[in-house]
């Protein structure tokens, strides 16, 4: 019989505390929707109340309580000597992976399609969601009558994308210093769908895909989808470190290499250009592919230019360069691109096809309207994030002392140290405080970091005030709890690995 580990489960009942009532009701109606969604299927057998009340920094009695409530439901069915599982009955089989366990920070949909987000009340930093820059509305209501004919006279599928939208995106790399054509550009639904699609495009079921040790969360789900082997590879002060990365190629069959490597999320880091030299041309010798993802690349603190594009280099002409909208001028905006050579846009270009026949023309038209304005934006959102930032790092200095952190040069976040391991646990008390973060484990391909969390400084200045003020009420709980408890101090002291 199979098994659902603790850290699975725990991502399928994301925001599970949320909300008035019991916590035993609470937690029940999370594992409730989770079998009807299909999440659960028939058979699999679920954690222990134990495992799972250390894991949730519950009591065990709001576990027993919660799986009673299942098992007089006909939902849950144990046995002594056995476990508990989930029951064939009313339980439905879900095609997919459950999209909180991939996705923890997206809110979910209800088992009536209909978009569930998160409680009012609930302070959300587990996203790094941006508001619209200014000239968004600006590009918006700048749409004339003879836009809207001009774009809704075109006839067809545009799988590769837009024109216009294609030669902007090439002119941006040209102003940076990376002579692109037309034919070197896809228009992607987001950087996510980018990776997708490579991922899709040419891995195969045990290809090795070197990642960032910790690295962007939403590409691990992405690359364990296409079956690859993630091997993770740690950084140090200057992004990836190359003796690691040696290591593996070294060791391992080695198919892509995929790297955030300017303002790193979540760490904040810079790839040295040394490192960049280095990792690009032992790709090139090796015949691995390098993705770049530049999302947060124009997203400096300090004003002072980013290094260069891995592709900019030329000494690997195979550097697939994937880029977006959503983190410069609004998260709502997706529209991402990937560059690369023309054959493999061309490739990629028909996968795209089977998927969604294009991203909407709409997006790309005022996509590229604001595209020329980067420098623009990238100025003004620099002062945004700047002030909130220094609120953030003010806030906890005075209420959260022993966390600590260094000071990103750009980027959203700030890649917190808590002083031991169990940020797991805390993120869920963190809840039941009002405020939804994410474990540094979540961006570990190899669930390590349990000692971290990220903090993101993108919401308005009151949301984040009061973030930090329930993540210090959270905080001052949790370690009361944990100093009386040596179960739960003994549960983190496994560098977070659940089982």
């Amino acid at each position: 019989m199979r098994q659902v580990s603790t850290k699975r489960l725990i991502l399928m009942l994301s925001g599970w505390a949320a909300g008035d009532g019991p916590l035993h009701k609470k937690l029940a109606g999370a594992l409730r929707h989770a079998i009807e969604r299909g999440d659960l299927a028939p058979f699999l057998r679920v954690p222990s109340e134990r495992s799972l009340a250390q894991a949730l920094a519950v009591s065990r009695a709001t576990v027993v309580a919660a799986y009673d409530i299942l098992r007089s439901e006909g939902l849950l069915t144990s046995r002594q000597g056995s476990g508990t599982w989930v029951s064939v009955t009313r339980s439905r089989t879900g095609g997919l992976p459950p999209t909180a366990a991939l996705f923890p920070w997206v809110h979910r949909i209800s088992p009536e399609h209909k978009v569930v987000g998160l409680p009012s009340g609930i302070i959300d930093l587990s996203a790094i969601a941006l508001s619209a820059a200014a000239p968004v509305l600006e590009g918006l209501q700048s749409m004339t009558d003879h836009d809207w004919t001009a774009l809704t006279s075109v006839q067809g599928y545009f799988p590769l994308g837009l024109s216009l939208m294609r030669e902007a995106i090439a002119q941006d790399f040209e102003q940076r210093g990376i002579p692109t054509s037309e034919d070197q550009i896809i228009v992607t639904t987001g950087a996510q769908q980018g990776l997708d699609l490579i991922a899709s495009a040419w891995l195969q079921p045990g290809d090795g895909v070197v990642v960032e040790d910790p690295t962007y969360a939403g590409a691990l789900p992405v690359l364990r989808k296409a079956g690859a082997r993630v091997l993770p590879a740690p950084m140090d002060g200057q992004g990836l470190r190359m003796d690691t990365l040696d290591q593996l190629i070294a060791q391992e069959t080695v198919k892509l290499i995929y790297l955030n490597p300017t303002f790193h999320n979540p760490t904040g880091t810079v790839l040295s250009k040394a490192r960049r030299l280095q990792i690009t041309s032992q790709a090139k010798n090796k015949g691995i592919m390098l993705v770049e993802s530049t999302v947060q690349a124009d997203l400096s603190l300090s004003g002072a230019p980013p290094p260069q594009y891995l592709a900019a280099s030329r000494l690997h002409d195979g550097v697939l360069t994937i880029g977006s909208m959503s983190a410069l001028f609004w998260t709502g905006l997706r529209v991402g691109w990937i560059r690369g050579p023309a054959q493999s846009i061309f490739q990629l270009g028909q996968v795209k096809g089977t998927l969604d026949l294009g991203t909407p023309l709409v997006d790309q038209l005022l996509a590229a309207r604001l595209l020329p304005r980067v420098h623009e934006v990238a100025q003004w959102r620099r002062n945004q994030l700047r002030e909130r930032l220094e609120l953030v790092a003010s806030m906890l200095v005075k209420l959260l002392p022993e966390w600590t952190w260094e000071a990103p040069s750009g980027g959203t976040s700030l890649w917190v140290k808590l002083p031991h391991e169990g940020a797991s646990q805390f993120s869920q008390v963190a809840l039941r405080h009002g405020v939804m973060i994410l474990p540094g484990s979540s961006f570990s391909a190899r669930g390590a970091y349990d000692d971290h969390l990220r903090l993101p400084f993108v919401i308005e200045p009151p949301a984040l005030r009061m973030g930090i003020e329930r993540l210090a009420a959270a905080w001052a709980e949790y370690t009361a709890r944990r100093a009386t408890s040596p179960s739960l101090a003994s549960a983190t002291s496994n560098n977070g690995s659940w089982s």
